[in-house]
């Protein structure tokens, strides 16, 4: 038997879970797309605001290893590919940094280095003390001393690039002759793209959904039979121009907070170290969006937070008919991409896009590589050997898309019978035999997952604290549209130009 895979079988463990349990019986899950729970974001962002002001101090000194936007990183040199050098055993010493949740990345390094003898790796854990890994890997990455692959957590991707501390993987992906991109969901690199660099490298990731009511009246859900795609402003233009909502908002998880940060390139420029805020559309879609926000979210101070990472219970979803126009949920559920029936409360689910029609995607465990490393090309061999297997990589079929699409094609077809057979079982009915609707899914969610996509950037980064500010006093009436237009281009022209 393969080696990596005995030792793999003989290691099966569950992925661990995570969500918060809140009034009512509901659950909540953090994501980095819908910010959950304001206060602990608020805890984690000064401390790395604190961490940021050291980094900077780093600024003059390092120059960027960011190329400019017409510059490209070059082919692989001719005879790259031979077969000598891909023959090398691979051998050397890897440190690794790691603050969050461990789970197949122990698995990852005992796997690899039982495959590669002569590779030993020291792996750094800080025990989800976010706060005692920002302070020391921020000193380290200033003083050249950072371990080769480090986690991004809560840190500010495009600072980390800017000041020259991260290695771009994008040369390294193309002088591997061993790296084959059709393997992978090459898109998702690509929205991770900074300045034509790749900064972070995800395992997996997701995607927003939106489902539409198909209990409202005059036959709403109806309209949206051939829609593929929908953005933030044409959901707003459908809610604003609907005469009779029968009191409903649009959905639970759609504010200023959630329209700002998934939309934020269009706002803050941060390659041409420019904002957009202070304009009539960006103060009127701020108004748009405040009318049509959930009143009890701005009555309870949830504005910015997001419900449920899993379709809601029959029941509840009948409850949230009742108040929203729209259920947007993450695309954790493969069921929201079955053929959909007349019966559905919520129905013809469709990804949520920027307004230039991309993808808006949350990616996953983003592993950076030191630009000090000696290792690099060690390294990126790690990061590769990660995504090829769900264990090692550290994410669940059943809950995220792997980077690596032969892994999806590998694992989501049991996942998906085994979810049609339970659906049947509670009396679901589905049209079709078992193989049909599986080949059915899978072709869905693998058009979605090839659609052009955008990570915003702006997720973690010191200034976030200041926006979710200044919106949330714009719920609470403090002040205006106008004002808050105003005081967000005033302060990220500032901030954008340090």
């Amino acid at each position: 038997m393969n080696k990596r895979f005995y030792l793999i079988k003989q290691r099966g463990i569950e992925p661990a879970r995570f969500s918060l349990k809140l009034r009512g019986g509901e659950h909540r899950s953090p994501n980095a797309g819908y910010i959950s729970c304001l206060s602990l974001l608020f805890r984690f962002l000064a401390i790395v605001l604190i961490a940021a002001m050291m980094l900077s101090v780093a600024a003059c000194a390092k120059t960027g290893a960011v190329l400019p936007n017409d510059e490209k990183a070059p082919d692989a040199a001719p005879g790259a590919a031979d077969s000598a050098a891909q023959d090398q055993p691979l051998k050397g010493t890897l440190t690794i940094s790691t603050c969050f949740n461990t789970f197949g990345l122990e698995e990852a390094v005992d796997l690899f280095t039982y495959l590669y003898p002569d590779v030993e790796i020291v792996l750094n854990k800080y025990d989800d003390d976010w706060e005692k890994y920002s302070m020391q890997v921020s000193a380290q990455l200033v003083a050249g001393t950072s371990d080769d692959i480090m986690e991004l957590g809560f840190f500010s991707l495009v600072k980390l690039a800017e000041r020259g501390f991260l290695a771009d993987i994008n040369y390294l992906m193309r002088d591997d002759p061993g790296f084959n991109e059709d393997e992978y969901f090459m898109n998702v690199f690509r929205g991770m793209d900074y300045k034509g660099g790749l900064f972070a490298f995800p395992t997996s990731f997701n995607y927003m959904l939106i489902g539409v009511n198909n209990t409202f009246p005059d036959g709403f859900a109806d309209r949206f039979k051939q829609v593929e795609t929908i953005s933030f402003s044409e959901l707003l233009d459908v809610f604003l121009t609907l005469d009779d909502r029968g009191g409903r908002s649009a959905a639970y998880n759609l504010d200023a907070i959630t329209f700002v940060s998934n939309n934020f390139r269009r706002f803050a420029d941060y390659e041409s170290k420019t904002a957009h805020f202070n304009n009539e559309s960006f103060i009127s879609s701020l108004v748009g969006w405040k009318e049509a926000t959930d009143p009890q979210k701005i009555t309870d101070g949830e504005i910015g937070w997001s419900r449920v990472s899993h379709i809601l219970p029959l029941e509840h979803q009948k409850e949230s008919a009742r108040m929203y126009l729209f259920s947007n949920e993450p695309n954790y559920t493969y069921q929201i991409f079955l053929p959909p029936s007349d019966g559905d409360i919520f129905t013809h689910y469709m990804p949520v896009v920027t307004d230039a029609g991309k993808l808006i995607i949350d990616p996953a465990r983003r592993y950076l590589i030191s630009e000090s490393s000696k290792n690099k090309e060690l390294a990126w061999e790690f990061l590769k050997f990660i995504t090829s297997d769900e264990r090692i990589s550290g994410f669940d079929i059943r809950t995220a898309h792997p980077v690596n699409k032969e892994v999806f094609r590998r694992l989501a077809p049991d996942h998906l019978t085994n979810l049609i057979y339970s659906l049947r079982a509670d009396n679901q009915a589905l049209d079709g035999s078992v193989p049909d609707l599986v080949a059915q899914i899978m072709a869905n969610v693998e058009k979605v997952c090839e659609m052009p996509m955008e990570f915003p950037h702006n997720y973690y980064d010191t200034m976030m604290i200041e926006m979710f500010g200044i919106l949330s006093n714009f719920y609470t009436g403090a002040v205006s549209a106008e004002q808050v237009a105003s005081e967000l281009q005033n302060k990220y022209s500032l901030y954008l130009l340090e």
